[in-house]
C-alpha cells in the first residue's frame, strides 16, 4: 500500500491539469468547511500514484499548484493510466475560510515531485 507521510510543499512542479468531476465552468467552486470535492485529472504523468489534497498558493508561487498549509483530500492513492489520466476521487476538504488549491500529488510527496495544475475552491 502506497501512504503520503507528509504533503509539505507539495506540488511544486505542474505537470497535468485537475478538473471538477460536476458539470460548469471548471475554475472555481465554493462551500463550506467539510465539503466535498469529486476531482479527475488530465495530462499527469503516466503509470504513477498520486492522492487528492488541498492547499493554498503563496506570492511569488502562484504557478506552483498547492504549495502552503496543504491537507491531504483523500489518502487513497490514485494510479494514472498511460495518457495521464487520474480517475474521478472524492475528497472532503477542511479549513479556514479562503481559497484553497485542489490538486494531486505524486506520492510520495518530497516537496520535488509532480502534481497537477490547481483548480479552486472557495470555502466560506
Amino acid at each position: 500500500m502506497l501512504a503520503a507521510a507528509s504533503v509539505a510543499y507539495a506540488c511544486t512542479l505542474v505537470i497535468g491539469t485537475t478538473w471538477f468531476f460536476d458539470a460548469g465552468p471548471p475554475d472555481a467552486r465554493s462551500g463550506a468547511s467539510g465539503v466535498q470535492v469529486h476531482a479527475y485529472a488530465t495530462g499527469a504523468r503516466p503509470d504513477k500514484w498520486f492522492v487528492l489534497f488541498a492547499g493554498m498558493g503563496g506570492p511569488g508561487h502562484e504557478d506552483h499548484a498547492c504549495m502552503f498549509n496543504e491537507r491531504l483530500a483523500n489518502p487513497t492513492a490514485r494510479r494514472s493510466n498511460a495518457q495521464g489520466f487520474i480517475p474521478p476521487t472524492l475528497g472532503d476538504l477542511l479549513g479556514a475560510p479562503g481559497e484553497w488549491q485542489i490538486c494531486f500529488g505524486e506520492v510520495p510527496i518530497t516537496g520535488s515531485q509532480p502534481g497537477t495544475a490547481p483548480v479552486l475552491m472557495v470555502l466560506v
